[in-house]
């Protein structure tokens, strides 16, 4: 077992070393909550992997007419339950041998280009972990490495907007610079998948393109204000959009916030207005009113103060039956109707 730290010594260094001894196994480069992996068999390379838990080798091999979709589901129920496993399954499944060692080579260089991008990850060598079943004359380290320079640049262009694949992108439900919308079929393909709950990396998974194709379409996106990306614990626009909506319903009609939609700890009250009959509702800092419910507050989208309510406006509902809004809700739902007819 080998370990150590990238800041002391580079990826390129440490695959170096291990080239050198003729070692074969797994390395595992540690950086947040991703796990890359290279598979190497006598100093050599087979695969890398930026994530050592997915093997986004299927739908790229689909895509390309190497397998049809059936062949895939029967190569994973087939494997010994690694990721390492699967990848050999589908590369030998694949209709065609050397175009499938081109996708496997081409995945791997990228790889290694994004893993080589972490100056702070750390790394473990297992000598245990078997590699004999890769189908393929494994690449040459230094001409790996090489190659992978190129795959690390196109990578470092695209670090200032995506630098993490645990990111979640969701798209936005506002684009106000954005009167016409054109999308390409790949970029078409990323929004179809961002929906909110899916990582970078779960996309990866299933997109059928390559991760720098992929990834620098999902740039393209974001610089064009169409997706955003949320880190791990965030709330996207449709996130506060929904919980807006629930909260609303849940004001109205006495309805409870489901308890799957458990708002984040960093909240801000929403209650009712009487100072401004077009606007019906307020955002305070403090809990106002009486019933309210929370919306989460992301720093990336921060909640506009409307007027605040006077005191007083939290005096409590008299209790009414579920689904019937009470004499203030139905006060609340005047005012809207009024407000809008003015507009």
């Amino acid at each position: 077992m080998l370990s150590g730290d990238i800041a002391d010594f580079s990826l390129r260094n440490v695959l170096e070393f291990l080239s050198a001894g003729d070692k074969s196994g797994l390395l595992t480069i540690r950086s947040g909550g991703i796990d890359g992996g290279v598979f190497l068999r006598d100093g050599e390379v087979c695969l890398a992997l930026v994530d050592v838990t997915r093997v986004p080798l299927g739908p790229r091999l689909v895509a390309l007419d190497l397998v049809d979709r059936e062949t895939v589901r029967d190569a994973g129920a087939a494997v010994d339950g690694t990721t390492f496993g699967l990848a050999c399954g589908l590369m030998r499944v694949a209709s065609d041998a050397d175009e499938a060692r081109n996708v496997a080579g081409g995945h791997t260089r990228e790889s290694i280009g994004w893993l080589s991008q972490h100056d702070h990850a750390s790394f473990v060598f297992d000598c245990t972990v078997t590699v004999d079943a890769w189908p393929f004359d494994p690449l040459p380290c230094d001409e790996l490495l090489a190659d992978a320079e190129h795959s690390a640049t196109q990578w470092a262009e695209m670090r200032d907007v995506i630098d993490d694949l645990s990111c979640v992108p969701s798209c936005l439900v506002e684009s106000s610079s954005m009167t016409e919308v054109r999308l390409t079929s790949a970029q078409w393909r990323v929004v179809a998948l961002a929906d909110g709950r899916r990582s970078i990396n779960d996309i990866l998974e299933l997109i059928g393109l390559t991760q720098l194709e992929t990834c620098r379409e999902l740039a393209g996106l974001i610089a064009a204000g169409l997706v955003e990306l949320v880190r791990a614990g965030g709330h996207s626009a449709v996130d506060m959009l929904l919980h807006d909506v629930r909260a609303v319903d849940a004001l109205a009609f006495g309805r409870a916030v489901p308890a799957n939609d458990e708002p984040s700890p960093t909240t801000r009250s929403l209650s009712l207005s009487d100072t401004d009959p077009g606007s019906g509702l307020a955002i305070t800092d403090a809990g106002v009113g009486t019933p309210s419910t929370t919306i989460p507050h992301a720093g990336a989208h921060p909640v506009h103060k409307r007027n605040a309510a006077p005191d007083g406006a939290g005096d409590a509902p008299s209790a009414t039956p579920a689904g019937m809004p009470s004499d203030v809700n139905v006060g609340l739902f005047n005012r809207l109707i009024d407000g809008g007819r003015r507009k």
